[in-house]
């Protein structure tokens, strides 16, 4: 019976504060619900910094590692682990383009569209 199992590895980010798959819509990017909550019911405040944790924190079946990006406001904290092989995520672009809107600032670069790219580095 052990011989038939088929072991996956979920090709979505899963929220480490909550460990719910992150499915939600949000004006960041994708979510868990209960994340999603929060930023309607008690938005964030200051300034939200966006980063990569440097150590991978799990690995995936195949040896893999599996890291950590996080969204950091003063009051808030969002921590999703990613798929083995997601390099990118998308979230940190539209935390700045949101911060550009509310200050009526000018964007960076709009032709600059980032996508995963975990499609590629999956074979």
């Amino acid at each position: 019976m052990m011989a038939d199992m088929v072991h996956t590895f979920p090709e979505f980010n899963q929220c480490l504060a909550h460990q719910l798959p992150e499915t939600q819509a949000s004006p960041m990017g994708l979510v868990c619900p209960l994340c999603k909550q929060h930023l309607f019911t008690s938005p964030p405040s200051g300034r939200c910094l966006t980063y990569w944790e440097s150590q991978p924190v799990a690995y995936s079946p195949f040896g893999e590692p599996c890291f950590v990006y996080v969204l950091a406001w003063s009051d808030f904290r969002i921590r999703a682990l990613h798929p083995a092989g997601s390099h990118v995520d998308p979230r940190g672009i539209r935390v700045r383009q949101t911060e550009l809107d509310v200050r009526g600032a000018p964007h960076e670069d709009e032709a600059f569209d980032v996508e995963d790219d975990a499609d590629e580095w999956t074979a």
